[in-house]
């Protein structure tokens, strides 16, 4: 009778086990604050999402869960900067994927979109040469916690998303919303000696 007892008690385990099993891997919902981004598969089996940035414009942004920031180049550094929608932060010694090493710069982006109203505030963004592409980094994921990544049908699933502060389309920049712009560029030379 002990050992029937012994089995009962195993097998009320392995169901409860079972139970919890089944109910961790059922898909999850999205919440009130999550979005669902649709992903586009490259011929270089890369994915890209839509992105926009407050100050700059409409970019598509290549998603890589391996690069440790969200990338953007110098030529929206310039427009972002002149807009007053990137402060420099830090240099950042970052090892390529071949290995090499690079400093590059890191601002602080006032806002940044991705999909349809995926908006998040002061982002960091490394800074590389020329015309390079525009990624999705993990500095930027993390403020969408939790977030999935899947394949069929490509999407990302992003949490705690917030609203645009920024009308869409983004007005022009007003005389008075540029002289804000000046004192907000010197402000960022006198912090960072930029």
């Amino acid at each position: 009778m002990l050992s029937n007892l012994y089995l009962r008690g195993n097998s009320l385990k392995t169901i409860i086990a079972a139970i919890m099993c089944t109910l961790c891997s059922l898909p999850t919902h999205a919440g009130p604050t999550d979005q669902k981004i649709p992903m586009r598969l490259s011929t270089a089996s890369t994915y890209y999402v839509d992105g926009y940035f407050t100050g700059y414009g409409a970019v598509d942004l290549m998603v890589d869960t391996g690069s440790s920031y969200t990338v953007i180049n110098e030529e929206a550094l310039a427009v972002l900067r002149e807009n007053g929608a990137a402060i420099y932060v830090k240099d950042l010694t970052g090892i390529m994927a071949d290995g090499s090493k690079k400093i590059v710069p890191v601002y602080r982006i006032a806002e940044m979109s991705i999909g349809n109203g995926c908006t998040f505030k002061d982002i960091e963004a490394a800074v590389f040469a020329g015309s390079t592409r525009y990624i999705l980094g993990i500095s930027t994921l993390k403020k969408a916690t939790p977030f999935t990544f899947s394949l069929e049908p490509p999407t990302l699933l992003l949490s705690n998303c917030g609203e645009s502060s920024t009308p869409s389309p983004p007005q022009a920049i007003t005389p008075a919303a540029q002289e804000n712009t000046e004192d907000l560029r010197a402000i960022a030379r006198d912090d960072t000696g930029v």
